[in-house]
């Protein structure tokens, strides 16, 4: 997840959840390599099961490719989120103004306390309440950063009152 442009225009941030895909696809490569190398196959029922890892393997990784994009855009006035995955496109588009701030939010499962994903939150529309930037929570820094990265443009660009 980074910071792709920073303009006093625009501000986008990006996240493609590729690393995510590629470890999700190792598992069943590994396996396949293994009943490959313990014994080649030598029946019809050893041919699909190898034809089958391989299948699932690609199945899991092109479930797990996604990139969810948050564009701030100053002159048209939008803050639209988008998200696309190999299933389907998602772009819900929201007026500036509504945007009143940007946080981090926690995991929600016991064993991701440690785990957080930003959010942007809107205020005073049909649309009020926090929206995530990505389906993913991550570990580290890194949301922090970017809910930092959201709140430095949108004060720096709000009307003085």
């Amino acid at each position: 997840m980074k910071v792709t442009r920073d303009t006093p225009e625009q501000l986008i941030v990006e996240h493609k959840a590729n690393d995510a895909a590629l470890t999700a696809v190792f598992f069943p490569i590994i396996l396949w390599c293994f009943f490959v190398l313990k014994r080649p196959p030598s029946s019809v029922f050893d041919a699909v099961l190898n034809v089958g890892l391989a299948l699932c393997g690609g199945v899991i990784f092109l479930s797990k490719v996604e990139r969810s994009q948050l564009i701030l855009d100053r002159t048209t006035g939008t803050a639209t989120l988008r998200q696309r995955a190999i299933f389907g496109y998602n772009e819900i588009i929201h007026d500036l103004r509504e945007v009143s701030h940007a946080k981090t939010e926690p995991g929600t499962h016991p064993k991701q306390r440690s785990h957080y994903r930003p959010v942007i939150v809107l205020a005073e529309s049909m649309s009020a309440g926090s929206h995530p930037i990505t389906k993913r929570y991550h570990q580290g820094v890194e949301p922090q950063k970017i809910s930092i990265a959201i709140n430095r443009w949108l004060d720096s660009h709000r009307p003085a009152t």
